[in-house]
């Protein structure tokens, strides 16, 4: 039997589809906790619930909306409490994951903004894009970016890199830099996260 990693990471989810992940990280011996989220308007809850008794002081929390544009309320929240998120996002062949938001430039909002510059179309696009029961490939992609993720984390290996998303499609595998954008000021803490028309959208 494999060593545990030392290596705690939670998942907050819109719906189930986040148990597979969930189970394919505990199958390499990384402490999870889970979170699903309330659907009902104007439920709210606390960071707490996703770094408390059962998993204290997390490395990594992994949201995963059912939309595409989904989780950037909670990512906000992480970053203002000064943990490390990242959304990770999946279809049938197809998967999404980063950049990590933490305290250094380069965030979900930054990415945002990035990609609907660089393709007019991606709003209207990611606005229909609900996710659904992942294949196993997109599970083991993510599940293998995830915990990739959570070490450098933890190992302080993460802070000088490039901020980057990572995509998985039937045409393969590539990642997109993400530069800070101006106006968000994400590397700012006490800041509010910049408003994007991605934000209203989700």
């Amino acid at each position: 039997m494999a060593k545990p990693t030392g290596l705690r990471v939670a998942v907050v989810s819109d719906d189930s589809v986040s148990h597979d992940i969930a189970r394919g990280l505990e199958a390499r011996r990384i402490e999870v906790s889970m979170w699903v989220r309330d659907r009902r308007t104007g439920t709210v809850r606390d960071l707490r619930c996703v770094s408390g008794p059962s998993c204290p002081k997390v490395h990594l929390v992994v949201i995963c909306p059912e939309a595409l544009l989904g989780g950037r309320d909670i990512a906000e929240q992480c970053h203002r409490a000064g943990i490390p998120s990242v959304i990770a996002w999946g279809r049938h062949r197809w998967g999404l994951l980063g950049p990590v938001n933490d305290q250094n430039p380069g965030c979900q909002h930054c990415a945002d903004m990035a990609l609907a510059a660089r393709d007019p179309d991606w709003v209207t696009m990611a606005r229909t894009m609900t996710g659904d029961s992942h294949d196993p490939a997109v599970t083991a992609w993510l599940v293998n970016r995830i915990e990739a993720t959570a070490a450098a984390l933890r190992d302080g290996s993460n802070g000088c890199r490039a901020k980057s998303v990572h995509v998985r499609t039937n045409a393969g595998e590539r990642s997109l830099n993400v530069p800070a954008q101006p106006g968000c000021g994400c590397w700012v803490p006490q800041e509010a996260s910049c408003n994007t028309l991605m934000r209203s959208a989700a």
